[in-house]
C-alpha cells in the first residue's frame, strides 16, 4: 500500500492512502479530504484533486 504525505492549508502534515480517503471536495482556495468511517474528519489539503487522485493510484 502506497501512503502518501500531505499538508494541509496550516502546515499540518497528514499520511493518507487510498483504503483511509473516503471522498475529495474541490473548493477554490483548497480540497477537502474526507476519511473514511468518520463524519466529520477531513483535512484541507493545498494539493489540486488531480493531484491527490494521481497520488492515491497505486504504483503501475
Amino acid at each position: 500500500m502506497r501512503w502518501v504525505e500531505i499538508t494541509d492549508t496550516t502546515g499540518r502534515v497528514v499520511w493518507i492512502n487510498a483504503q483511509n480517503v473516503a471522498y475529495v471536495q474541490d473548493f477554490q482556495t483548497y480540497r477537502a479530504v474526507h476519511f473514511v468511517g468518520s463524519k466529520d474528519n477531513y483535512f484541507q489539503a493545498k494539493d489540486t484533486a488531480e493531484d491527490l487522485v494521481q497520488m492515491l493510484r497505486p504504483p503501475a
